[in-house]
């Protein structure tokens, strides 16, 4: 029996609800930027048009441990023109 893929290599790893939060949790990831020790993003609708993104990545913690910390978190809101960040998100990753 062959291997079945599950996930594109490249594919981002989004965890969303519904197709507007993962285009939510996609459009976080081109403004913040992506880390390279990206787990995974968690777009959660919380009412009408408003979400919570985690971003949570991988850390070392030393003898080849490794944890799971939220490194970026937003509160968003969808408006007509586009989305409305708090706080607001600056690049970070891939500079």
């Amino acid at each position: 029996m062959a291997a079945k893929l599950i996930r594109q290599p490249d594919a981002l790893p989004i965890e969303a609800h519904d197709e507007k939060s993962r285009q939510v949790a996609a459009w976080v990831l081109e403004e913040l930027g992506t880390p390279r020790n990206l787990y995974r993003v968690d777009a959660k609708p919380l009412w009408d048009e408003y979400f919570r993104v985690n971003v949570y990545c991988r850390q070392d913690v030393g003898l080849s441990a490794k944890e799971m910390a939220v490194t970026d978190s937003f509160f968003v809101f969808q408006t007509n023109d586009g989305y409305l960040t708090n706080p607001p998100i600056e690049r970070k990753y891939g500079l």
